[in-house]
């Protein structure tokens, strides 16, 4: 992880989205100094151990009353697509939301607070998905990390699931990837994603 850089004036933040032009960005509105997908922090842990069976319920919930939410299509998606839409919705996953302007992230970092601190957050999503040996973003339907990831939650088994993928390890790394465009603020802001194991320790 790089050292942290102050940034000073909107002319900062321009310089710092030319130079890093092929990262994606995150905006908090405090110094959290770590990012944390919503399903695995501390208000939804118990003694801060991580309960696979709360993810579980949330997921099986969002689905149950998903037909009588307005405009929502009902149809046969898949693990990742109802992550993604349990996303827009603002219910916690392990997926977090990023964005390919950094103008849309400092705009996350300080619109609710002009009186402390904020963060921005860059990172080079080809760097993190390189950990598993690809380049670029994963093919949805065909790269099997992405299927164990998006599915885990679902079984209680991580090592049977890994077999059944047919995977070497347990994922244990963070995913890059940009989602199928199904909502207007996508595109407006740009969206990507990351998607996240279980976490192994607090």
């Amino acid at each position: 992880m790089a050292e942290p850089y102050t940034i000073n004036s909107i002319y900062d933040i321009i310089e710092i989205g030319k130079e890093l032009c092929y990262s994606w960005f995150r905006g908090h509105p405090e110094k959290y100094n770590k990012l944390t997908p919503g399903i695995f922090r501390e208000k939804y842990d118990s003694q801060f151990i991580f309960k696979p069976q709360f993810e579980l319920k949330i997921y099986e919930e969002f689905k149950r009353i998903a037909p009588s939410l307005s405009h929502f299509n009902v149809k046969n998606y898949s693990d990742l697509e109802w992550l993604f839409v349990m996303q827009h919705y603002g219910m916690p996953t392990r997926l977090l939301d990023w964005t390919e302007s950094i103008l849309f992230a400092a705009y996350f970092a300080v619109e609710k607070n002009f009186e402390s601190d904020a963060e921005l957050w860059a990172m080079y999503p080809d760097a993190l998905n390189h950990k598993y040996g690809f380049h670029g973003m994963p093919m949805i339907e065909e790269n099997r990390v992405l299927q164990f990831l998006a599915s885990e939650h679902r079984h209680n088994n991580p090592p049977q699931l890994t077999k059944e993928l047919d995977l070497t390890d347990l994922p244990k790394s963070p995913m890059a990837l940009r989602p199928p465009i199904k909502f207007d603020r996508m595109i407006l802001q740009q969206s990507a994603f990351t998607i996240h194991p279980k976490p192994e320790q607090p």
